[in-house]
């Protein structure tokens, strides 16, 4: 499969357990939801994870390369480093929700981390989507995009 047609497949995906943890963080004292909010974390922290990794071992260099190392690369890592920033919150407020300790406050609070994590997301993806991807499509030759697809840990 072509590398970028692949980011696009993972970002479907991610999409799909973004909606997952934004309905999950709205209901947290319900059944059920701190089980799909839990699932939807370790989808982050696995699939979306290794994907921004993805991204910045082997698009973004060979994208810098056309774009300089000031183009919209740059931009994107930011907001891998945004996202792992918000999602290093995420972890003490969830064991005092699950554990049974957590103010309302903080139980507000994970919700409001949450929520940030998913538009940052949504936004990132979008960008990626409707702007670096299509512009990777026309600059990469098709040296760069086999080298990326060789890459691919389904290659």
């Amino acid at each position: 499969m072509d590398p970028i047609d692949a980011l696009v497949v993972e970002h479907e995906a991610a999409l799909r357990e973004l909606e997952r943890l934004r309905v999950a963080a709205t209901r947290l004292d319900q059944p059920g939801a701190l089980a799909d909010f839990e699932g939807a974390l370790r989808f982050l922290e696995t699939e979306i994870r290794a994907h921004n990794q993805w991204e910045e071992d082997h698009l973004f260099p060979k994208l810098e390369l056309y774009f300089g190392p000031h183009g919209p690369c740059v931009v994107m890592r930011a907001e891998h480093r945004q996202l792992w920033d918000l999602y290093a919150h995420v972890g003490p407020l969830l064991d005092a929700v699950k554990g049974g300790t957590a103010s309302a406050e903080e139980g507000a609070q994970l919700a409001r981390v949450a929520s940030s994590i998913v538009d940052l997301l949504v936004q990132h993806i979008a960008k990626e989507n409707q702007i670096l991807f299509p512009m990777a499509k026309q600059m990469l030759r098709p040296d760069d995009l086999e080298a990326m697809r060789a890459a691919r840990p389904e290659a």
